[in-house]
């Protein structure tokens, strides 16, 4: 149902550290971007027939133009062609402790027709009070910052470190790593 064309691997790719292979979560797949000078993958979930839910970041090549759903990028899978990308509209990259760090980092895709996956659920209530609380990140990136893994599902286990009003972070043991971003 998508372009019809092979996807690369070749992407800017964001690991999963700490992950195991993950077969669940069929709705979780992969947002693609390709534009001037490369292309980027980010993990995204399917929240409704047509609307994926991603990170605004995804956008870093150009605005995401297909959707990947399957648990490996090197089988079988389907792909769907994503007509519009939807920032949040006050999404930005500030400068904070000295680190570079995004403020409403979430984003949809629309794709041009619904997929044929089971949408799931997303959590609509605030996120305050919630410190300490056990989630599992599932993704498709790199499994270290020296890797070049990428595409097969995995997930792992973290726990949200704060809730601000422009998202949350977790934190993680430098011994024992577990995160969706290297660092």
């Amino acid at each position: 149902e998508g372009g019809g064309g092979t996807l690369s691997l070749d992407f800017a790719q964001q690991p999963i550290v700490g992950g195991s292979i993950e077969t669940g979560y069929p709705a979780v797949g992969v947002v693609f971007s390709n534009g001037w000078g490369g292309g980027s993958m980010c993990t995204g979930t399917l929240i409704s027939p047509k609307v994926v839910l991603t990170a605004a970041h995804c956008s870093g090549y150009g605005a995401p133009n297909a959707f990947f759903v399957g648990n490996d990028m090197d089988s079988y899978g389907q792909v769907y062609d994503v007509t519009n990308f939807i920032p949040h509209p006050n999404y930005s990259t500030v400068t904070e402790n000295y680190a570079q760090i995004s403020h409403h980092d979430i984003a949809v895709a629309i794709l041009k027709n619904p997929a044929a996956t089971t949408p799931m659920p997303y959590f609509s209530q605030s996120l305050n009070g919630y410190q300490g609380t056990s989630v599992k990140f599932v993704g498709f990136g790199v499994t270290s910052g020296s890797s070049s893994n990428s595409g097969t599902k995995r997930s792992v286990s973290a726990t949200v470190g704060e809730v601000w009003s422009e998202g949350w972070w977790n934190f993680t043991n430098p011994n024992n790593p577990k995160n969706t971003c290297q660092g």
